[in-house]
């Protein structure tokens, strides 16, 4: 099947990537313009509402450069130097740089709001008994490595006696503990599913269901030079929040999605419809636009906890920007600021 992005597999700048040209039959649009956009990680089901983001955009008219890379620093690197305009990622990378470098980068909206990893662990390893315990992350940073973190940490577990070990994305962990290499692994809900199914495994932590709603999991970014043009930065962000609205609210479609993108993760169609139903129970998609004060300090509050985000981090106001999906709100007569 044609694929409609490249999957980067090599670290490091943003080369060649697969161009979403307009699709034929969009309506007209004011807005023109060339918009490149990273992903930190790779695609799984979880991300077929980002899938529809880039969809949308060409539907209006926009060049979409869409590709994953997943080494989420280099991802990182690729926005601060504007060889992308946008970027998908777990939030505390970004806050960093914004401490430590004062990158001139701002988060413009999130797409999930709560977690949807379960942490794995080895018949042995409860809650309870993790020191010297190893941890599989796809990178350090990375989303799962932060949520897991954050989790263990209001269980009130000394999270520094654990050890991260870099394994790769959700299914390779997933491969790694089935096989005893690890002794934890924090996987997708759906990676979850298949690998409790095999009995070699346990639930050692709800990720999600400890954190509860309003944890920023992963956000949009933005450089500020992308973000100078007001109309097209708009733009993007409009469809991004359409984006998590249909993710939300279009069960069968977004199957339907991720079967065409094969990027079902070798789940049946049943498990995939108990997947959708505990993004939906969980608050997972950002519907307004993710990014209202109470989730900002939230984020803060457990990251800070948890040291995935530094202590010194600056005020919100430095890093965040919600004018963009302050005026989708309004437009849509939301109140401004709405979780």
């Amino acid at each position: 099947m044609k694929r409609w992005f490249a999957l980067l597999l090599a670290v490091g700048a943003v080369a060649a990537v697969v161009t979403t040209a307009a699709m034929a039959g969009q309506r007209k649009h004011a807005i023109t313009g060339s918009v490149t956009i990273v992903q930190a990680g790779g695609a799984d089901f979880g991300s077929e509402d980002v899938h529809e983001f880039a969809i949308l955009m060409a539907k209006h008219g926009i060049k979409v450069n869409y590709s994953y890379i997943g080494d989420a620093s280099s991802a990182e690197r690729a926005l601060i130097s504007g060889q992308a305009d946008l970027l998908i990622n777990a939030p505390s990378d970004e806050i960093l740089a914004v401490t430590n470098g004062g990158a001139a980068i701002h988060m413009i909206g999130a797409n999930n709001d709560a977690s949807d990893y379960i942490l794995l662990g080895l018949p042995g390893k409860p809650v309870g008994n993790l020191n010297g315990a190893t941890l599989g992350i796809e990178t350090p940073g990375s989303a799962g490595e932060v949520a897991a973190l954050v989790a263990l940490t209001k269980k009130k577990v000394d999270t520094s006696q654990i050890h991260p070990v870099t394994i790769g994305n959700s299914g390779a962990r997933t491969t790694a503990i089935l096989n005893g290499r690890i002794d934890l692994a924090p996987v997708h809900y759906g990676s979850a599913l298949t690998a409790l199914a095999t009995g070699k495994v346990i639930e050692t932590l709800d990720i999600g269901g400890t954190i509860g709603p309003g944890y920023i999991q992963s956000s949009l970014w933005a450089n500020d030079s992308f973000l100078k043009n007001k109309a097209l930065a708009q733009e993007a962000v409009n469809d991004f929040i359409l984006s998590q609205r249909w993710a939300n609210a279009n069960k069968y479609e977004y199957v339907q999605l991720a079967q065409k993108d094969d990027a079902t993760n070798g789940l049946s169609s049943d498990q995939m419809l108990k997947v959708w139903d505990y993004y939906r129970t969980g608050h997972y998609f950002g519907v307004n636009g993710g990014i209202c004060q109470k989730y900002i300090n939230l984020t803060l509050s457990l990251g800070k906890q948890s040291n995935s985000i530094p202590s010194n981090a600056p005020a919100s106001s430095k890093w965040v920007d919600p004018s963009f999906v302050n005026t989708f709100l309004k437009k849509h007569h939301q109140k401004a600021g709405t979780c």
